[in-house]
């Protein structure tokens, strides 16, 4: 942060409020201009609702950012209180109806993603809006409020070596499998997010099958529980950043290219795939056929051990015999899994038996 920002800072009202809280008037520096010490958030909400826990303590010099002196935890700036109790109610919700788990650490990100639908809602309360999620009958606000606390950052060819391994030595041993012409592989991208992960599966089949593709036929299935990341997904026009992980000759062979500098995936790369909404804690899933691959990459991370463990084996009855199951790299199984057999790390193979 600097001088102008820490100056826009102290201008603010609500932050002067907040810091005249821990002002600790140290004297003069030696131009006898005087000097305080005070403490303020690192990440100051552009909107100054809601409050965070902050531990960057600075010099201010006649109002200007001097220098970081010391930290100490500090203040709270004017907003929406979350108290245990409501804590334990949203999070509870989203865990029963998600599967995701929200501990204790995950506090602050909850006030975080809220307080805007508090705002908007006029709600006085988490309390409040709570009540107003759970007696909403047509379940909008329920799906409002897991897209505001769910996270969807993703990125083209994110583990770079699964989409490899895939080229390499998964997609010839499924094609040896098949019994003939007109047979679909079949994907599934679970958490597909606003629509990366897939997109980049498409290319990459694609570019493995070539002409083969008219013949043999790909079939990829894209869920995910935000109908705000499905929607992204569907359209599929991304920023010129967003597109930096793939190579200049995808870009040109799957996207074109906006006038307004974005990029937008090819018709020939979407009908590929299917989005759709589906939350994983189902019992069951209306699939019809099983899969030959699913990917459902730093997902789980999110879950408990229990919910993990259903999870996988919900995952497994989806399988063809012999399917693959791609994770993230922070959600390894090990090796001593019964349903399934390690092939790469974050890569597993399902069990096939008798």
């Amino acid at each position: 942060m600097n001088a102008r920002e820490g100056n826009e800072l102290l201008a603010n009202p609500e932050v002067v409020k907040g810091i005249g809280q821990k002002i600790d008037n140290h004297g003069s520096d030696e131009d006898n201009s005087p000097t305080l010490r005070v403490s303020y958030c690192d990440h100051i909400w552009s909107n100054l609702a809601g409050y965070r826990i902050f531990n960057i303590e600075l010099s201010v010099r006649m109002g200007a950012l001097h220098e970081v002196v010391w930290s100490l935890s500090g203040f709270e700036l004017a907003g929406f209180d979350l108290t245990g109790e409501e804590f334990h109610l949203i999070s509870r919700l989203v865990y029963e109806k998600f599967g995701i788990n929200l501990g204790e650490q995950k506090r602050m990100l909850v006030i975080e993603r809220l307080q805007k639908e508090l705002r908007r809602g006029g709600f006085s309360s988490f309390k409040e809006y709570y009540d107003h999620v759970t007696q909403d009958t047509t379940g909008q606000a329920l799906l409002t409020m897991i897209d505001r606390i769910s996270t969807n950052h993703t990125f083209f060819f994110r583990e770079k070596d699964h989409f490899d391994l895939l080229t390499a030595e998964i997609l010839p041993k499924i094609l040896q499998k098949l019994p003939g012409a007109g047979q679909n592989l079949r994907f599934w991208s679970a958490g597909c997010s606003s629509g990366e992960e897939p997109y980049t599966l498409a290319m990459t089949i694609n570019e493995y099958l070539g002409p083969k593709i008219n013949i043999i036929g790909v079939d990829i299935l894209a869920t995910d529980i935000s109908v705000t990341a499905l929607a992204k997904a569907s359209r599929g026009v991304y920023a010129d950043t967003e597109t930096a992980q793939i190579s200049s000759g995808l870009k040109n062979r799957y996207f074109m290219k906006s006038g307004d500098g974005t990029w937008a995936v090819k018709q020939s790369l979407k009908k590929m795939i299917l989005f759709r909404r589906l939350n994983l804690m189902r019992q069951t899933y209306p699939f019809k056929n099983k899969f030959h691959v699913i990917f459902c990459r730093n997902v789980m991370i999110y879950f408990d051990v229990p919910t993990r463990t259903a999870l996988l084996e919900r995952f497994c009855a989806c399988l063809e015999p012999g399917g693959y199951l791609f994770l993230g790299h922070s959600e390894s199984l090990g090796r001593s899994s019964e349903l399934l057999k390690y092939i790469k790390p974050a890569v597993y193979q399902k069990v096939v038996r008798g």
